[in-house]
């Protein structure tokens, strides 16, 4: 009897590390996604870029990624679900996938053109300064609702899910040597225009490189 609790407890202490580690490396995960916003502001001001566009640059940017909040909580409510059914059922783990990118891919969507629609209220209502460089950078940033919720649902809900954890960090550094590199390249030319685009660039390739990889959308 107390080898048999012995052992129950050992693998109850291996899967409280397992589960410990793969948190610590979600929040990596989290951390370095995070990182690009305030080197697109380091950059921003290497590149002896004016006040006013890095000032522009943060409005929109918190703007948009505040609101994006709304679909956030998406990926805590699927993840326990995307766990066990993934040790279940792996085609029912498959289509609550599919569900999880159809209903963050509507709503990114509906917050893009919501945005496109109702920015210059928005940023009376916050009581913003508005000028024309910070509606394009807006404009410009918004699709970051649909490639940026799919990359952090597909980051959690597939990539940690089905311990591909060391592939996903793998993504995210050939990702943000990509990113750098993009505003190392445009942000001399197009300035916050340029930062953006490389935000955009740097995401696009994350959702990408998830989806080449996994077997939940091959047929």
């Amino acid at each position: 009897r107390n080898f048999n609790n012995l052992c129950c407890n050992t693998r109850v202490y291996k899967e409280r590390r397992r589960k410990a580690c793969r948190f610590r490396r979600s929040r990596y995960c989290e951390i370095k996604h995070c990182q690009m916003n305030y080197w697109c502001i380091i950059l921003l001001k290497f590149f002896n870029i004016s006040s006013e566009m890095i000032t522009d640059f943060g409005i929109a940017e918190k703007i948009v990624r505040g609101i994006r909040q709304i679909i956030s909580p998406i990926n805590r409510i699927l993840y326990p679900r995307l766990a066990k059914l993934y040790l279940v059922s792996f085609s029912d783990f498959k289509k609550l996938i599919w569900n999880g990118v159809s209903l963050i891919t509507f709503l990114g969507v509906s917050l893009t053109i919501g945005l496109f629609v109702f920015k210059e209220q928005i940023f009376e209502l916050l009581n913003f300064p508005i000028n024309q460089n910070l509606l394009n950078l807006t404009n410009l940033l918004s699709p970051i609702f649909i490639v940026g919720s799919l990359a952090g649902f597909l980051s959690y809900g597939y990539m940690i899910t089905t311990n591909k954890e060391s592939q996903l960090l793998k993504i995210l550094f050939i990702t943000i040597i990509i990113f750098l590199l993009a505003n190392i390249l445009l942000v001399p030319i197009y300035h916050s225009i340029g930062a953006a685009v490389a935000i955009l660039i740097s995401e696009t390739i994350l959702v990408l490189s998830i989806f080449s990889i996994s077997k939940a959308f091959r047929k």
